[in-house]
């Protein structure tokens, strides 16, 4: 709007601005007296606004220019909306359709850094997780840019390549049944997440166990484990490849496939199976 050279213009946004502010404001119930609502409301309209200019313009300060001048306010806060829905619909379809989600009610397997940055974009207005910035911190604000859509939708990516990585390793839903936790050592459902299962599938692996689907370690195969000599970071990482085709691996299951591996050595928490005490 400071590039705007016209009155006539200025005027023109000024008031279709303030128009849009009341549509906004009414849409979302808000009082007007209740000022800290306000705020918070037109925060999010104001970065909708900035989302979908960057969007059409592509950073041309030209482009910018004209199309605060051109373009209703109204089409261009519905731009806006419509790519930040896009990211909440992916989020959705992430947390209810996945392969695991019928099981997800008694046992929640996003690690929990991954569940904060899923409670913001499940909203009925998503919203930004702050752990997604460059310089992470709590909470959430509105979406404002480009780089914002492309941040959480990245990290959906990665939260469904941790699925399809279980997938590949032989888990499934039915394995997670709580009719199975006591044979897995589960004794607390929020102590197990997608990282704790596939370093549990991978040890198991690395050790040459043979049997079939998810099995708990006992404390004898985790010390042997610790006491393996080969590069267990290459070969773990080997196995993964192998559990899924070459065509198959893109930058996302590349990252999740990296940090499981990383968390190896030390071994970070697994399913053990802990001996039943004497009667």
């Amino acid at each position: 709007m400071a590039r705007l050279t016209s009155d006539e213009d200025l005027g023109e946004v000024h008031a279709a601005l303030v128009a849009l502010c009341n549509r906004v404001l009414a849409a979302d119930r808000v009082n007007p007296a209740a000022q800290d609502a306000v705020a918070v409301v037109l925060e999010r309209m104001q970065g909708t606004l900035d989302l979908a200019l960057e969007y059409l313009a592509r950073g041309d300060e030209d482009q910018e220019r004209e199309a605060v001048r051109s373009v209703p306010l109204v089409r261009l806060f519905r731009v806006g909306v419509s790519l930040v829905a896009k990211v909440g619909k992916l989020a959705h379809a992430l947390n209810k359709e996945n392969p695991f989600a019928n099981v997800a009610a008694a046992l929640s397997l996003w690690e929990t850094h991954d569940a904060d940055v899923l409670e913001p974009l499940l909203a009925q207005r998503p919203m930004f997780p702050c752990l997604l910035d460059v310089d992470p911190s709590h909470g959430a604000r509105p979406f404002a840019s480009l780089a914002d859509i492309a941040r959480a939708t990245a990290r959906l990516e990665q939260m469904a390549a941790q699925l399809a990585l279980l997938v590949a390793l032989g888990l499934r839903p039915e394995m997670l049944l709580p009719a199975q936790w006591s044979s897995l050592g589960i004794r607390d459902a929020h102590a197990v997440d997608t990282a704790v299962l596939a370093r549990t599938f991978l040890v198991g692996r690395l050790l040459g166990l043979s049997q079939p689907g998810l099995v708990a370690l006992t404390p004898t195969q985790i010390q042997t484990f610790a006491q393996l000599t080969f590069d267990v970071s290459s070969r773990a990482l080997d196995t993964l490849r192998a559990a899924v085709s070459q065509s198959a691996w893109p930058t996302a299951v590349d990252v999740v496939a990296r940090r499981w591996v990383d968390s190896l050595r030390p071994l970070q928490p697994v399913l053990v199976l802990r001996a039943a005490p004497d009667a």
